[in-house]
């Protein structure tokens, strides 16, 4: 009986230190675990919302960068358009003033020309004059009026 004894308190000891280990250990290790386990879940939980508010900064990142070079387009765009219309200004401008010095030449040309038709017009008038003086002063046969006509060409072409 003495085995049976020592068995039976060597069982109920055994018992006695499980359960001492399950209150005293067991349930605050259990408890530890599941704070630890709780604690895990909500860093991944708040590790997750971190990463979906990442991505939802980077496609708004994305978009503002999108509508960012959209936008930088268009200024370049309206830049060149302005650059053109300005450099269609200065040609338009420059031809305005080209047609405005030629017009200019033009009429000072015009100008020469009917001041060169006057003078010779005058040299002409002079040279009738003095022909028709020496007209009247001589009788004048067909031969000397052919040299007459001869001299004043000759005076006219030299004049001219």
């Amino acid at each position: 009986m003495n085995l049976n004894f020592t068995l039976v308190l060597q069982i109920l000891s055994f018992l006695a230190l499980l359960g001492l280990l399950a209150k005293f250990l067991y349930r605050p290790l259990e408890k530890y675990l599941d704070e630890r386990a709780d604690n895990i879940r909500k860093f991944i939980e708040g590790a997750e919302h971190d990463r979906k508010q990442a991505e939802s900064y980077f496609e708004t990142s994305k978009k503002e960068l999108r509508r960012a070079k959209e936008e930088a387009i268009r200024l370049i765009e309206s830049a060149v358009r302005e650059a053109d219309k300005e450099k269609i200004k200065t040609a338009d401008g420059a031809k305005k003033e080209a047609l405005a010095i030629i017009e200019k030449a033009e009429g000072s040309i015009k100008k020469e020309i009917e001041k060169a038709k006057d003078d010779v017009k005058k040299d002409i008038a002079s040279l009738s004059v003095e022909i028709a003086k020496k007209i009247l002063e001589r009788e004048i046969n067909e031969e000397d009026h052919e040299k007459l006509i001869r001299e004043s060409l000759k005076n006219i072409s030299h004049a001219g």
